[in-house]
């Protein structure tokens, strides 16, 4: 089979991708797409009420920590679901998630009203990296004592892509498509892994959301504005995190050196610079080697066209 490999430098649109993932499961009329995901992740049949991209939750509270999920969606039986596309490893990211819920419930209700108009809240966290010592590439967690379910009405999953291209070794050439799809969840995890064209496709051709998902994302992938945005975002990712990397490296440095706060705070702004640059230089040698037009690299990276004629 010919299989995908992705460089963990490399930026490319895949169906994880902010813009593509939220267009694609979040857009009203895409209900059915998104049914699919559920009942693959939860294990029942769904309908879905209602879908809200960008979800603020406790707007009101303009002092408090704002908390904006990726898509909320309501079912018909009164469950409240928030899916999370996460792409890059944030520091407590376990805190978010529990966050992330508390809101859900405490937005429900208002001072003085029953605890019984509280609805089931599900958090589903899709994660782009590997949680440690967590083997399994989904993980169901709710509120239980030692023995069993004790708390009903929230429960978390976690989704590890890394860990289900592991398990179904979906890059191994002697891996069959029987070995890597064997539910309707692996089928929506190859398509969002986005690391084997050729099995997605078969799947495709059993699953028609399936299908329709990737139409749709091939479909927003070649509109150039969606591409600029979404090399926006990515480079900002990238920007961030090489700009950390760098501060930490080059203030540590400088701060050995000198021994004082001045060369510790001049060795970070210049590691945050360079880490800057070096960020943009390699994100348009990436859309280089995919014939991204040049416009585009120029509005995306902020380079002028003789640095990234440099970077061929």
């Amino acid at each position: 089979m010919n299989k995908r490999n992705s460089s963990n430098k490399e930026v490319r649109i895949t169906p994880r991708t902010d813009l593509i993932f939220k267009n694609i499961f979040g857009k009203k009329g895409n209900e059915n797409i998104l049914e699919d995901l559920l009942e693959s992740i939860l294990g029942e049949r769904v309908k879905v009420k209602n879908i809200y991209k960008n979800e603020e939750l406790d707007a009101e509270n303009v002092y408090g920590k704002k908390a904006i999920i990726d898509i909320k969606a309501e079912l018909k039986n009164d469950k409240i679901i928030d899916i999370e596309m996460q792409n890059g490893k944030y520091s407590y990211y376990d805190k978010r998630v529990l966050y992330y819920l508390s809101k859900l419930i405490i937005s429900q209700v208002k001072s003085g009203e029953e605890y019984a108009k509280i609805k089931e809240v599900i958090v589903i966290n899709i994660l782009n990296y590997k949680i440690p010592k967590v083997k399994e590439y989904i993980t169901k967690c709710h509120i239980s004592n030692d023995n069993d379910y004790f708390v009903k009405g929230a429960t978390v999953y976690f989704i590890q892509l890394p860990r289900f291209e592991e398990e179904r070794k979906i890059l191994n050439p002697s891996s069959k498509y029987e070995d890597i799809i064997k539910s309707k969840l692996d089928e929506w995890c190859i398509f969002l892994s986005d690391k084997n064209r050729e099995v997605r496709d078969m799947a495709a051709k059993k699953n028609f959301n399936l299908e329709e998902a990737i139409r749709q994302y091939e479909e927003l992938s070649s509109i150039p504005e969606v591409v600029e945005i979404s090399f926006r975002r990515q480079m900002a990712e990238m920007d961030r995190k090489a700009s950390e990397r760098y501060a930490k490296e080059k203030g540590m440095a400088e701060g050995r050196r000198k021994g004082r706060r001045e060369g510790r705070e001049e060795g970070r702004e210049e590691g945050r610079a360079e880490g800057r640059t070096e960020s943009k230089k390699e994100i348009a040698k990436n859309l280089l080697r995919q014939k991204v037009n040049m416009q585009i690299i120029i509005n995306a990276t902020g380079l002028t066209k003789e640095e990234i004629e440099k970077c061929s």
